[in-house]
């Protein structure tokens, strides 16, 4: 495989992955009950959240936004790797 074709299949992987760890945050953050006693601003008796959304449960969008998680590290690692010569000679030529 190409270097340049690599590169970009390192960076839209990447880009996938940052999207949905953003999306899956939102989710969780905005449409799912947190499951604290502080919620909405409100304290005391606040009618339960929502548990599902999308017919997904909050459970199974943690392990999603989790594991993209995971996947972006990964990803954000391979891409470090795959350019740590342009990185350093860049830093380099900064000084």
């Amino acid at each position: 495989m190409k270097r340049g074709t690599l590169l970009y299949l390192v960076a839209l992987s990447g880009l996938v992955s940052f999207l949905l760890q953003a999306f899956t945050g939102f989710v969780l953050w905005i449409a799912m009950d947190r499951g604290d006693d502080f919620q909405g601003g409100r304290m005391g008796n606040v009618p339960p959240g929502r548990q599902e959304f999308l017919s997904i449960a909050r459970e199974s969008w943690i392990d999603i936004h989790d594991w993209t998680a995971v996947a972006l590290l990964t990803i954000i690692g391979i891409h470090l790797m795959l350019n740590w010569r342009w990185i350093v000679a860049f830093t380099r030529r900064s000084r």
